[in-house]
């Protein structure tokens, strides 16, 4: 059984699939889907830049690093459609080669209840579904690519136990200098990634890990650590996107059990 929270600090989550890309006529056709399909749950459409899903390589057994690229596209990049729910909780993005589906916690609303992880799967899939299936309908073979699960958190201070960025040991305990050292820790920053091994007819795939010192939260600003976790790589050897995001939401949900505080773990009620 994977553990629970009463109340998680998680403010959003991604579930989303790369795919073969569509044509640019399909794409520019895709306003009339939204209205057909979408635009009654989704009614908010916005036009954002276009994002560039990471691809994740494990053919030379070598540990992945960023690269740089300074070359420009021949021609203008399609943008990447966002459809939100009336109350901007739950966001629907589109391009040509990537699909999302987004919880979030939109507008800094510190009482809106986390659907939990089930709710999200069920979201996702069925709005892959109708995506999908309005692809294949214009002469179009969505094959997944690459799946990707995001959760981000925004860990905010609780009475007694952390209140300055300079405290992150007692956010994250492997954070932290030898106290005998004469230094007094000011804050904390962490980019880490793992493999994911293979797994039955999953792939290998990559857990991705930050923490971000920031202020945040209602009313007056406080200092925040933001804890993003990421698992990308390919589907399931059958397709089946929903094996892929319950084996990453897994990884995501024992990983944050393993590096956050025994101590913030109570406060949020873990079950």
């Amino acid at each position: 059984m994977i553990a629970d929270f009463a109340t998680p600090p998680v403010v959003e989550v991604v579930t989303a699939v790369r795919f073969s890309p569509m044509r640019q006529e399909t794409f520019l056709a895709f306003a009339s889907f939204w209205r057909d399909t979408w635009r009654d749950d989704f009614p908010g459409f916005e036009l954002q830049g276009p994002y560039e899903s990471p691809v994740e390589r494990f053919s030379d057994g070598a540990p992945q690093a960023p690269t740089l690229s300074f070359e420009f596209p021949p021609v203008m990049l399609l943008p990447r459609v966002w459809a939100s729910s009336a109350d901007g909780q739950h966001l629907l993005q589109v391009q040509r080669d990537w699909f999302a589906a987004n919880w979030r916690r939109h507008g800094g609303v510190s009482d809106v209840t986390y659907p939990h992880w089930p709710a999200r799967r069920t979201e996702f899939k069925q709005r892959w579904a109708e995506f999908s299936g309005w692809l294949e309908a214009q002469g179009e073979t969505p094959d997944s690519i690459q799946c990707e699960v995001t959760y981000i958190n925004h860990i905010a201070p609780v009475e007694g136990i952390w209140s300055s960025h300079g405290e992150v040991a007692r956010v994250l305990p492997g954070l932290s200098v030898g106290a005998d050292l004469p230094v007094r820790a000011e804050q904390a920053a962490l980019r880490s990634q793992y493999v994911v091994d293979a797994e039955g007819d999953l792939p290998q795939a990559r857990l991705h890990v930050s923490l971000t010192p920031a202020f945040g939260g209602p009313g007056e600003p406080k200092p925040i650590y933001v804890l993003e976790l990421t698992v990308r790589g390919a589907p399931a050897s059958d397709g089946d996107l929903g094996k892929f995001g319950d084996r990453a939401r897994r990884v995501i949900v024992e990983s944050f059990i393993s590096i956050t505080s025994s101590e913030l773990r109570m406060a949020w009620g873990q079950k």
